[in-house]
Formats: structure tokens, C-alpha cells, sequence
């Protein structure tokens, strides 16, 4: 890749100018420290630098970075609203899901945290892979930093894999995975998860996806997908 950037037609009386990248860049990136991979840490080169503006005319090299280091922390972009928040992530994503029905919304189609006990750690998992469709990318956003012990763990998916033994792998191939899920009063309600009231339609979307489900009692909901 040629590390110069040249201007465009030149205009009388200038000369065609070449320009070092690094001259023009807006954004550094590093690591979090030495051997460190996971994530990538990108920051401002300059003051009051618009992050969404940004990204819509470099989503190729936001896009090619996720791919190398498998996550990306943007950090000192001054962001500090649920619309800051969302209008970035639709820069760099633009066809957010929107139907998320687990969590309550934050914004047109961003949600709140995870209501979970500040003691008790929630373990690494693959987001929403109980459901028929799941996000091939997922944007996290700190309105209020902990005080004390806030973390946010990441796994590259791709690492965990190669840890598997073959066989083990082999087996998941063959076998699949079926997730079965109560609707019983403990999480979400079923009403909020489907966003009705209504049985027949919680049963006709089920079926539209592919998910068994049945009503166990009460006012109980039992789905499973395989």
C-alpha cells in the first residue's frame, strides 16, 4: 500500500503535492500495554473531533481493525449522551437492531445495561446466540464510570474456538445446541420480551423463526431453539 496520499487536479499556478499519512491522521491507536491484543484503543489526535463523522468516512479501517484485534475501545472522544452514543454506532453500523426485546431502551435503538446485581459477575457468553438471529458486532458505552472495580471483559470468539479440542468441536457440528428458556416471573416478562400481550401472536412468531414453544402453567412461557 503506498504511504502517500496526493492531492486532487491540480489548480494554476500549484504543483501536485504529496502528503505522509501520518500528517493527516486524526485518530492513534495502540495497545493497552505490552503483549496485549485485544482491544484496540483508538483515541483523538486532535481536540473536539467529531467521532461519528469520523468513522462514516473510515468505516473501512474501523471495520478491518475489529477484524485484526477482535475489539475496539474508543476513548477521549467526549461523548456523553445516549445520542452521542447511538449516532456513532449508526456511523459505523448503520442497519442497528432495533427489536431487541431482553432489556428496556435507552434510545431509538439502543438499550439499557443488563439489571444485575453490582456483586455478582456476569460470565463470558456470545450475545443473544439463544435466538434466532444474533449481532455480528455489539457497541458498549460508559455514561458513568465505576467507582470502584468496573470491568468490562472481552473474549475473541475465534480464540476460545481453537481452544476446543477437535473432537469436542466435531461433536457441537454433529449434535448442535438447544437453549430452552422459562418465561416464569425471574427475568423479562414474555409481554416484554415479545412486545405483545397477546398469545397467539407470541406463538405465531415463534413459529415464524423456527422456535418451539409452549405455555407451561400460569402465565408461563417455555421457548426452545435449536
Amino acid at each position: 500500500m503506498d504511504d502517500t496520499a496526493k492531492t486532487g487536479p491540480a489548480i494554476k499556478g500549484f504543483k501536485r503535492k504529496a502528503h505522509d499519512l501520518s500528517e493527516l491522521t486524526l485518530v492513534k491507536s495502540r495497545v493497552l500495554g505490552p503483549g496485549e491484543h485485544l482491544p484496540l484503543v483508538m483515541e483523538p489526535a486532535m481536540n473536539n473531533l467529531d467521532l461519528a463523522e469520523w468513522a462514516t468516512n473510515n468505516r473501512g479501517l474501523i471495520e478491518s481493525k475489529l477484524f485484526e484485534h477482535g475489539a475496539i475501545l474508543f476513548r477521549g472522544f467526549n461523548l456523553k449522551t445516549v445520542q452521542d452514543f447511538e449516532r456513532v454506532a449508526s456511523s459505523i453500523c448503520p442497519d442497528l437492531f432495533g427489536e431487541y426485546g431482553d432489556l428496556p431502551r435507552e434510545g431509538e435503538r439502543v438499550y439499557a445495561s443488563t439489571p444485575y446485581p453490582a456483586d455478582q459477575p456476569i460470565l463470558f457468553h456470545s450475545e443473544s446466540s439463544h435466538l434466532p438471529q444474533w449481532p455480528m458486532k455489539q457497541f458498549f458505552f460508559s455514561m458513568i464510570a465505576a467507582e470502584t472495580g468496573g470491568e468490562t471483559p472481552l473474549l475473541d470468539n475465534r480464540e476460545v474456538y481453537e481452544k476446543l479440542t477437535p473432537q469436542l468441536r466435531d461433536r457441537f457440528a454433529e449434535k448442535g445446541l438447544i437453549y430452552i428458556r422459562n418465561f416464569n416471573g425471574f427475568d423479562v416478562s414474555w409481554q416484554d420480551f415479545f412486545r405483545t400481550t397477546d398469545r397467539a401472536q407470541v406463538e405465531k412468531k415463534c413459529q415464524e423463526v423456527g422456535m418451539d414453544c409452549e405455555w407451561t402453567g400460569g402465565d408461563n412461557l417455555r421457548v426452545r431453539q435449536r
